[in-house]
């Protein structure tokens, strides 16, 4: 299973791995997350270059869409597809493990061995007692990031307000300089809709790039 820091200029992958045990097949029927097939978010990206609310750039619409299912080594994933412009850059596996994290798996990982404890934690639910510390890497090794769920808190995202669930990365740098400094990110959840809004910090420096999600159709 790979962990990753990864994405333009380096930004702060939001990505943690699930401990648990035995084998569940229901991620569809999640009331938390809804995988259905056929659900599908509509996100409108932003960029900054110096962390002011003025200074973000309106960019491209994603289109997060679940198309199907597939079952791996036992296990059913449904298949999450994101779209821009019309084209599909990304496609992996997702599904809700028995400890209520929404997990993800590329396509490649079907390889390997695939069980319950298998995927990156995208989101842990509402599971407040779960969290996960890894390093943070360029180059070399620069720093600590610990995910956690933080208390859930009604945030606007578009004029919307949602009641949400803030799974926050901090990012603690471990060497001087000044383009290396504390920094929160993470994906907000609400739940029964999904990503709501996520947000990934430049390793260095201080770009900020960010999903809002603008529409949804559930199924």
């Amino acid at each position: 299973m790979k962990k990753y820091v990864f994405g333009l200029a380096f930004w702060l992958a939001f990505v943690s791995v699930s401990c648990s045990s035995d084998d569940s097949n229901s991620q569809t029927e999640d009331p938390f997350f809804n995988i259905n097939v056929g659900s599908k978010w509509v996100y409108r990206n932003y960029y900054s270059w110096n962390d002011t609310p003025q200074a973000f750039a309106e960019g491209a619409l994603d289109t997060v869409a679940i198309t199907g299912t597939q079952v791996v080594q036992g296990l059913t994933f449904a298949v999450k597809t994101v779209r821009q412009g019309g084209n599909t850059i990304r496609e992996t596996l997702v599904r809700v493990n028995n400890q209520g994290h929404l997990v993800e798996i590329w396509p490649s990982d079907t390889l390997e061995t695939v069980t319950e404890t298998t995927g990156l934690v995208l989101h842990p639910g509402t599971d407040s007692n779960y969290s996960y510390t890894y390093p943070a890497i360029l180059v070399s090794d620069i720093g600590d990031i610990v995910n956690q769920l933080v208390p859930p808190a009604t945030i606007t995202v578009e004029n919307n307000d949602y009641f949400a669930y803030f799974f926050q990365g901090t990012f603690t740098p471990n060497v001087e300089g000044p383009e290396f400094f504390t920094k929160t990110f993470g994906d907000h959840y609400a739940p029964g809709i999904g990503m709501i809004k996520s947000v990934n910090k430049a390793i260095s420096g201080t770009g900020t790039y960010e999903r809002r999600l603008i529409s949804y159709d559930l199924q």
